[in-house]
């Protein structure tokens, strides 16, 4: 077979997308885990500097939307 053979191909693009869809997966529930554990920090009050200042949570989501728009006419 050369390397050119569309079955070995074929195979080696499956066995990369599982690779991927495994890693995907792997890096969804990291990502699950760390916003569990910002949470959990929020609400402890003896961690400082986690706790939302008042109001904080509504501007902070208002920033992430200004930096975005302001991102794309860069």
């Amino acid at each position: 077979m050369n390397d050119r053979d569309p079955n070995r191909l074929a195979d080696q693009l499956e066995r990369e997308a599982q690779e991927l869809q495994r890693r995907s997966g792997e890096l969804q529930d990291h990502v699950k885990e760390v916003q569990e554990d910002w949470q959990r920090k929020r609400a402890d009050q003896s961690i400082p500097g986690a706790q939302p200042e008042m109001g904080d949570d509504d501007a902070e989501g208002e920033r992430s939307n200004d930096d975005a728009s302001s991102d794309r006419d860069e």
